[in-house]
């Protein structure tokens, strides 16, 4: 991914963050043109995904760094010679005010005269910002400097590096923190954020531990959490919700069937912001069907009839507690996100709990693509979401935001569909079948688009950012904000009414190849998590590689000036 490098003789010299037999490659292209392949990367102490270009010496000798791997997982400084990879240096796997070294080296190596090797880790550290560090030649240990907030949001300072003994120069571009030039948006966003850098909430072994505890037993791997968190607060704690992605097996359990052979489920959680899975068993139950199978036929059992329109994967986490004095008083409601797998699409529906999750009833979709689904057919561009159930700014609807895909063949960056809050409450409750009043998609200045297959607008057309389109009010600046990721670039907007917009506004980028960073939820401080502050919480899944493996769970503050 980074240019490659000039020795002496005029041979080339670079690197593939992956392929190979393993987890990417060292490889050589001659004068004559002729590629060679020096070594490829195991995933072990010589590292993994090494994204940076090499710096080769006077002796022919190659430097370079390795974003993964090593001895605990966060990369490597290696040196290649007469055909073996020397590992200079492990990055340690401490977390945030106790690494002292950083994490994921994503960058090439710079030397000085003396051959001290220098580079930049891209998280970790003892601020949790990454660190620039120093390897003198001999040693394992570097000598490292922390990067604090204020350095990272110090974003105009461009720097150009002619590296010694190599052809390749680097430049540090500013990025964006306010919507983009030449915007027609009139609106603009008045809350200004600063965040902080992130803390880990929930290691790789925490969920480990928690799944072998989970409450029904698992019958695959806790791959918790697949969505964003979200929370209620009571008077002994908080809960937490979000999807364990992992299949759910049919299995007696306490003279009960439980599971449905599919993946996906709801996980509730008793915990604390700093310890989201706190010490109890998860509760990890299935969304079960309806009493009445007219609600919804697509929640049945994939493994019994293939190819009728079986969800394949199905489960909820932002959870609606319905308030004293309306119908269903106390009960849970929550949004669901449905797919099918072959090819990719989404859809989203609604749930009811009367136990306080320990059991979830699916009362029927509520979302659909504007695009149908076809066996035959294309993936979906993107996911759908799994979004909270938001409430209008007049308190009669709730709101639901999603990627919409339509039929042009295009996708929304955010759309909006709305239903009268007492008739979804009277359906859901009211009634002995449970089912889910119909939403309506705005389009075009009307709410007259049935939210299965109708069209929409797009509320935010130059987002230049997307991605989850989580939506909660925030009471300080009385604007709704909506939390976004793609994966790698995390960004917010505002609105005073939950229909205009402003632009999408760059915060950071938390993920990066393969480790991506997803599923933002953000989570108030105060009484009702549902409602922001002045400073709030976004917790987000750091990945490292391939879903599940040694994904952790990280928070940032986001604070409005």
């Amino acid at each position: 991914m980074n240019a490659p490098v000039l020795d002496q003789a005029g041979n080339l010299y670079g690197t593939t963050s992956a392929g190979g037999p393993y987890f990417g490659t060292l490889f050589m292209v001659d004068t004559s043109g002729n590629e060679s392949i020096l070594y490829s990367l195991t995933g072990g102490s010589d590292g993994a995904y090494p994204y940076s270009h090499l710096l080769v010496n006077a002796s022919g000798n190659l430097f370079g760094t390795a974003s993964q791997g090593g001895c605990c997982g966060p990369g490597t400084v290696f040196e290649f010679s007469a055909g073996t990879l020397i590992p200079l240096h492990e990055f340690s796997a401490a977390p945030n005010g106790t690494n002292p070294d950083g994490q994921i080296s994503m960058g090439g190596l710079i030397t000085d005269s003396a051959g001290n090797l220098y580079g930049t880790a891209t998280e970790a550290g003892p601020d949790g910002w990454g660190t620039v560090f120093e390897l003198e030649p001999g040693s394992q240990s570097v000598d490292a400097q922390s990067l604090d907030a204020q350095s990272k949001d110090s974003r105009e300072v461009e720097n150009r590096i002619d590296l010694q003994n190599t052809r390749s120069t680097s430049t540090a571009e500013s990025v964006p923190a306010s919507p983009r030039v030449g915007s027609s948006n009139p609106l603009q966003p008045i809350c200004n954020p600063t965040i902080s850098s992130p803390v880990e909430v929930a290691t790789s072994h925490q969920r480990y531990v928690a799944g072998t505890k989970a409450q029904p037993p698992l019958t695959d791997s806790f791959d918790w959490p697949d969505g964003q968190l979200a929370a209620l607060k009571t008077d002994s704690g908080y809960m937490f919700f979000s999807i364990d992605a992992g299949l759910h097996k049919r299995q007696l359990w306490h003279g009960q069937w439980v599971g449905n052979n599919n993946s996906g489920s709801v996980v509730k959680t008793i915990g604390t912001p700093d310890n989201p899975l706190g010490s109890a068993p998860p509760i990890d139950v299935v969304i079960g069907h309806n009493s009445d199978p007219k609600v919804n036929p697509y929640n049945c059992d994939p493994t019994k009839y293939p190819h009728h329109y079986c969800y394949t994967y199905i489960g909820g986490g932002p959870v609606y507690q319905v308030p004293a004095g309306q119908v269903g008083a106390g009960n849970w409601l929550l949004v669901y996100h449905a797919e099918y797998d072959d090819p990719a699409y989404y859809m989203l529906g609604l749930a009811i709990s009367s136990d306080e999750g320990l059991h979830c009833t699916d009362i029927g979709e509520i979302i659909r693509f504007n695009m149908p689904f076809c066996y035959n057919g294309q993936p979906a561009p993107g996911a759908i979401g799994d979004p909270p159930l938001v409430v209008s700014p007049d308190g009669k609807y709730f709101y639901v935001y999603f990627l919409d895909w339509l039929k042009s063949g295009v996708n929304t960056t955010a759309s909006i569909a709305r239903a009268p809050i007492a008739e979804v409450l009277q359906d859901a409750f009211g009634g002995s079948v449970h089912y889910a009043a119909p939403f309506k998609k705005y389009y075009q200045g009307a709410w007259d688009q049935p939210g299965i297959g109708g069209a929409s607008t797009d509320l935010i057309p130059e987002g230049h950012y997307g991605g989850g389109n989580n939506v909660a009010y925030n009471s300080y600046v009385h604007r709704y904000m909506m939390l976004n990721s793609d994966s790698q670039n995390y960004s917010y907007a505002e609105s005073p009414d939950g229909l205009q917009w402003t632009d999408t506004i760059f915060l950071g980028m938390l993920g990066h190849v393969p480790n991506l960073a997803g599923y933002s939820g953000p989570i108030g401080m105060g009484d009702d998590p549902t409602v922001l502050g002045k400073e709030f919480y976004v917790y987000y899944t750091q990945f490292r590689g391939p879903w599940p493996g040694a994904q952790s769970v990280k928070r940032f503050t986001l604070s409005c000036r």
